[in-house]
């Protein structure tokens, strides 16, 4: 799954880092960001900046055999 960002270097706090934590965060580069990770994918889909400067490329239609 791949989004894009209207900024080339986005990052977004997934999980903020603490003491015991090293944290988690989501980085765009060149305004793409690619994952297979479910939790991620619905992060995204979740997050207030969706929709606005963070959008889903939708996937090609996989061809019929």
């Amino acid at each position: 799954m791949e989004f894009i960002s209207k900024y080339r270097e986005h990052i977004v706090c997934m999980e903020p880092a603490s003491k015991d934590k090293k944290g988690r965060r989501i980085e765009f580069h060149n305004g793409r960001y690619q994952t297979t990770d479910k939790k991620e994918i619905e992060f995204l889909r979740k997050h207030r900046e969706f929709g606005i400067s963070i959008t889903e490329v939708p996937e090609a239609p996989k061809a019929e055999a």
